[in-house]
């Protein structure tokens, strides 16, 4: 299993050095500045509330900061429209998958107004729990934490154009500049208790994949990093913890999310490698948060997370 991964890990070095990434390559957005026929792109500016708060549904609110770009000031605007599909992840209580429905329609007179700073037209649009499970038309039973709403927006000109994620191009979708990808999963979760924290970690390898582990990265290793997400999504800039440096030379395990559902824990993606982690286990015990850690490629990792300001981890944190 080691030789695999060390002929992925060559795999990957070398298209990494072979290609180019067209993201970052010049986009032709000179009809949006100039105020041509190019259309419309929004850009998401802030996302205010990305979860519906399972702990208080009556109130829960997904909100969302959005900037016009349409070379012409908004005035092109007519409206946006919000819709909302569901996506049970939780069929204990039936299999209540619902198609998108329309939400809302949200004018561009009265809702929107100039940023001082861009010099852009900026709208926040938010639709609440009880708006999007009526419209789905489902009851509060029928919905459990870890399920998901699908919120998408589209822009409507005047002239009878829709802009929206099933017709805009992949550079405006998913491009770091346009940050444009008009739709949002909203999560049926709790505020997370685990994200933004900074941690010293312990990694021990238990096994590489060959029955034990590589002499490179014993006895343990050690470092510190700030488990940094938004709405309970951890973007992990190493998922290793580590392990990766010591056994191939490799900086970080990255594309890997620690997802927190209410103190439910686990991870979602695989990494560069194909590599995909699983916790098998947690354990807490006041200020230190254990994982233990496993992958596709049977590698074993424990990991000691301690919090750096000293504060306890919740103490019904589970997998």
């Amino acid at each position: 299993m080691k030789k695999i991964r060390f002929v992925l890990v060559l795999i990957v070095m070398l298209i990494a050095a072979s290609c180019r990434d067209n993201d970052l390559l010049p986009l032709p957005i000179d009809k949006f500045n100039s105020g041509g026929s190019g259309g419309v792109y929004m850009r998401q500016v802030q996302i205010i509330s990305g979860i519906f708060n399972a702990e208080s549904l009556n109130t829960a609110l997904f909100s969302l900061r959005l900037e016009a770009v349409d070379g012409k000031s908004g005035s092109s605007i007519e409206s946006i429209d919000m819709y909302a599909s569901f996506v049970d992840k939780t069929p204990s209580n039936g299999e209540n998958d619902v198609t998108e429905k329309f939400v809302k329609n949200v004018p561009f007179v009265g809702n929107f107004e100039i940023d001082p700073t861009s010099k852009l037209p900026r709208v926040t649009i938010s639709m609440t729990f009880n708006e999007a499970l009526a419209k789905v038309a489902l009851t509060l039973a029928q919905v459990d934490r870890t399920d998901q709403f699908i919120v998408r927006h589209a822009v409507r000109l005047k002239d009878g154009r829709v802009f929206s994620s099933d017709n805009a191009s992949s550079a405006l979708l998913t491009g770091a500049f346009y940050q444009s990808p008009y739709r949002n999963i909203v999560s049926v979760s709790c505020p997370s208790q685990v994200q933004n924290v900074e941690v010293d970690y312990v990694t021990t390898v238990l096994d590489d994949g060959s029955g034990s582990a590589p002499a490179a990265c014993l006895p343990s290793l050690k470092g510190t990093l700030t488990l940094t997400g938004q709405d309970g999504q951890i973007k992990l800039e190493d998922a290793s913890f580590g392990y990766y440096k010591c056994a191939f030379g490799i900086t970080s395990s990255n594309g890997i999310t620690l997802n927190d559902v209410c103190r439910l824990l686990f991870f979602t993606g695989a990494d560069q490698f194909d590599t995909v982690w699983t916790l098998s286990d947690v354990t807490v015990s006041a200020a230190v948060l254990t994982l233990d850690m496993t992958t596709n490629f049977g590698e074993n990792i424990i990991v000691v997370l301690t919090k750096k300001d000293g504060t306890s981890w919740p103490s019904d944190i589970r997998i």
